[in-house]
């Protein structure tokens, strides 16, 4: 679970086999995640982190195996160039 939360020092508390982990946002960066959480139906800040992470997973390893990402719509195609 991915909670907001004080953590040690180091902003990891591990309980349970989960670790708890905290991160500071700025105002527009938590505008971002909390837009994601309405429009992603989430339940939480956290589900909306570890969908990310899960789909974030999914784009590494595409690219890894060589493939890229590409957008379609109708009959329309765009290369996508992600530059992170």
């Amino acid at each position: 679970m991915l909670s907001i939360e004080p953590g040690d020092s180091k902003g990891m508390i591990e309980r349970e086999g989960r670790r708890r982990v905290q991160i500071d946002f700025s105002p527009a960066a938590y505008a971002r995640l909390d837009s994601i959480r309405e429009r992603s139906e989430a339940q939480s800040n956290a589900e909306t982190v570890r969908n990310a992470l899960r789909l974030y997973d999914w784009f590494l390893r595409q690219r890894d195996d060589g493939f890229e990402v590409r957008l379609v719509k109708g009959d329309e195609e765009r290369a996508v160039e992600l530059l992170w």
